[in-house]
Order: structure tokens, then sequence, then C-alpha cells
């Protein structure tokens, strides 16, 4: 898209020079290098936007270790973490539950890839 942006800002350049000073000409073009120039920033804002999301949801490599050594700390023992720990690993892997006709679907995401999806029944009716 930015491509088409810059490829449309050269042609209506071109236009410019070629007017010679025709006044409605110019006007016109004007406005067009204006257009260009919002559909631009607007890019440019998205382009920003979805970049600050993939960071959002990267997993850095201290984070991996992290989870690696509580990994190894449940394997020892740990038996019975506190809320908090386990809230705290759901929210880092973007779990989320969704409760409908009596199921939960259950999502976490590693990265930008769904890891684990499973529907849950409520048998107790």
């Amino acid at each position: 898209m930015s491509v088409e942006v810059e490829k449309d800002a050269g042609n209506v350049a071109n236009a410019l020079i070629q007017t010679q000073g025709n006044d409605l000409v110019l006007k016109v073009l004007q406005g067009r290098m204006d257009e260009i120039q919002e559909r631009k920033t607007r890019l440019e804002a998205r382009k920003s936007a979805l970049l600050d999301d993939i960071e959002s949801r990267v997993i850095t490599d201290e984070e991996i270790a992290a989870m690696a050594q509580y990994s190894e700390a449940v394997m020892a023992g740990l038996a019975d973490p506190t809320p908090e720990m386990k809230r705290g690993w759901l929210e880092r892997l973007n779990a989320s539950v969704i409760v409908e006709k009596g199921m939960a679907i259950v999502e976490c995401v590693l990265g930008t890839s769904p890891i684990l999806s499973m529907k849950l029944r409520n048998h107790h009716r």
C-alpha cells in the first residue's frame, strides 16, 4: 500500500511540473497531494498500531526461561501454586475462555499462533 501511495505522489509531482502555472490545475493537484498525504499518515498510524500489537504478544527469552523454571518447579513438587501465579501465566499466554450453551472454549496463544484450543462440556445437568 505504501508503494502505491509513493507512486501516486510521484505521478502528481510530475503533473505539477507540467502545469506551467495553470492555477486551476495546480489547485486540483494540490488537493490530490493533500489526499495522498492523509492516506500516507493513516497507513503509517496503522502500521505503528500493528507493530505495537505484535510487540505486545511476543514472549521474550527471559519469559520463556521463567516459564521453564516454573515448569521445573512444578515437576519437582510444586503441587499448589497460588492463584496469582496461575493467573499470571494464563494472562501471559493470552488465555481466553468463552462459555456458550453449557460449553467452555479455552484458547491459549504463544506468539501469534494458538497452541491450545479445547472445548469442555458441562456434564452436570
